[in-house]
Parts: C-alpha cells; sequence; structure tokens
C-alpha cells in the first residue's frame, strides 16, 4: 500500500521533491514532457544544475490552484479536500503530489489535477485533447494512490473559463512509467551515470480527446481546404492592408480628413476600450465571476 505524508507546507514540500521521481518528472523521463528531457531531470535529481526557478507562468498556477478547485467543486459539485503526498511503498523515491483529492457523485474517490493555460492553450485541449504528459502525470498519481478514476479541472484565467475532463485509471500504462521510473533512477541517478537522448518517446500515453469531431468525408475535407487556403488570402490580404494603414499615419500630417486623388482620408484617435483588471482582483481577493452579466 502506498504511504502518505500528510499536507505540507510549500518549503517543506518542495525539500521534499527534491532528489525524487514524481508525477511532472516521470512525464519527462518517459520523452512526453516537450519542454524537459531526461538529461534535464538527470542533471536536476544530481544537482548538476541550480533548482528550477519559478516562471511568471508556474506562480500564476500556483496562484490559481485553489480558486480553480472551488470552481471544479462549484460546476460539478463533487466534494474536494487536500490530498496528502504520495510516496511508494517500495521505492522511496518515488512520490506523488496531487492537487485535490475529489469524490465522485458515487462516492467513489479520486484525484483532481488543476492546469492553468493561456487561450491558445485552453483552446487546443478543449479541441484536441489533453496533453500527453499531463496525461502521464495524473495517471502516474492513480497508480500510487490505487484508486480508479481522477479528474481535471482545466482553466484560463484569459477569458475566465473551465473544462474539465474524467478519464479512468490505466494500470498497464502506470506499470509502464514505474519501470521506466526505477530503471532511470537505478541505472542513471544512483550510479551518476547520464542517460540517452530519446529520438521518440517511450511510453505511448492514452489519448484523451478534446471536443473536435474527426471527419473523413472527402467531400467535407475538400470543402475544408478550400475555406483554409481563402481564409488564408483574406489574412494576408489584412495584413496587408494594416501595413498600408500604418504606412499612410506615418506620412499624413498629423490627425484629420484627408482628400487625396480617388480617396478622402479620415485619420482620428479614439479612446481605448475599459475593462476590468481581472488580475487586479484576483490579488486582492474578488472573484470576477460575481460581476459577469450575460445578455
Amino acid at each position: 500500500m502506498t504511504a502518505a505524508v500528510k499536507p505540507l507546507s510549500r518549503s517543506k514540500w518542495l525539500a521534499m521533491r527534491h532528489g525524487k521521481i514524481g508525477g511532472t518528472t516521470v512525464a519527462a523521463i518517459a520523452g512526453l514532457d516537450p519542454y524537459r528531457t531526461p538529461i534535464d531531470i538527470y542533471n536536476e535529481m544530481c544537482g548538476l544544475v541550480p533548482p528550477v526557478e519559478a516562471n511568471a507562468l508556474m506562480e500564476r498556477g500556483r496562484v490559481l490552484e485553489h480558486i480553480v478547485a472551488r470552481m471544479y467543486a462549484a460546476r460539478t459539485g463533487r466534494k474536494i479536500a487536500k490530498t496528502p503526498v504520495l510516496v511508494h511503498p517500495e521505492y522511496d523515491f518515488l512520490i506523488g503530489t496531487p492537487d485535490r483529492e475529489v469524490t465522485r457523485e458515487d462516492g467513489v474517490v479520486g484525484l483532481l489535477e488543476v492546469k492553468t493555460h493561456g487561450s491558445q492553450a485552453f483552446d487546443t485541449v478543449r479541441n484536441e485533447g489533453l496533453y500527453p504528459a499531463h496525461v502521464a502525470q495524473l495517471q502516474w498519481y492513480l497508480g500510487l494512490a490505487g484508486l480508479s478514476w481522477g479528474s481535471y479541472a482545466i482553466f484560463t484565467a484569459d477569458r475566465w473559463d473551465l473544462i474539465t475532463f474524467d478519464v479512468e485509471s490505466d494500470p498497464a500504462f502506470y506499470a509502464a512509467l514505474l519501470a521506466l521510473a526505477v530503471g532511470f533512477y537505478r541505472n542513471h541517478v544512483e550510479p551518476r551515470v547520464p542517460p540517452p537522448l530519446p529520438d521518440a518517446p517511450l511510453v505511448t500515453a492514452p489519448k484523451v480527446a478534446g471536443e473536435a469531431k474527426v471527419i473523413d468525408d472527402a467531400e467535407v475535407v475538400s470543402a475544408l481546404r478550400v475555406y483554409a487556403e481563402a481564409k488564408g488570402v483574406v489574412d494576408e490580404a489584412t495584413s496587408a492592408l494594416d501595413m498600408a494603414k500604418d504606412a499612410l499615419k506615418g506620412v499624413l500630417p498629423g490627425q484629420g480628413s484627408y482628400r487625396l486623388p480617388g480617396a478622402t482620408v479620415a485619420f482620428t484617435a479614439e479612446p481605448g476600450r475599459r475593462t476590468l483588471d481581472r488580475a487586479a482582483m484576483i490579488a486582492h481577493g474578488i472573484d470576477p465571476t460575481r460581476f459577469e452579466r450575460q445578455g
């Protein structure tokens, strides 16, 4: 049975993770993380590079985590709770730090993983499905905890929007990750032997699909291709028009209306659109959604 360590302060939590393989590091070891490689994890675990410092995006995710978790609970009606750090019963260098424990409508307990994205990445996940690294992370936690299901709360602060995904545990995938993690530690970290750089992912993550439907009808595909080409022409023309406007503004003597050969041009300054500063509201403990109005 997996050992559990009660929730820790952030400083103790960071210290406990040092030199251990967790959900994000096992994804990189498996070649599923597009931003970190097994060499990066080896260097970090062996102390060959300074610890990774939190950047603005990581800090945003940390600050928003409890807000998104509460939004998830309100939207789904499920109970959530903080969860302890998970430690493998045989290999104490294998750990898991899930975001929350969640109880499904039928009373079955699972794990919740919170992810915050910019609007473009959010739309990608909504349409195409979860990133393999994030799939591996939650499957790792579920395997360590011995639980049968988990859920994702995917959030974008840009539009203050939330989508959710429920997944079942995949014991075979967890077993593959476990073998990779133990082999990485025993064959590379302990003897201080750098790992090779994989040419491709060492395992295939289960696919968690998004909302976009796959269409292979030839007529539809042809129509979509024509639309994409036409949109490309429009986008290119719009870009050229914007450049022409900027060039014209640069040579006009100032604001006003001008009669030119074959055209009349008006060049005036307009006040910018006023909006609420959502980030400032969140920083002051105010939920911006309380002031939204539909219609």
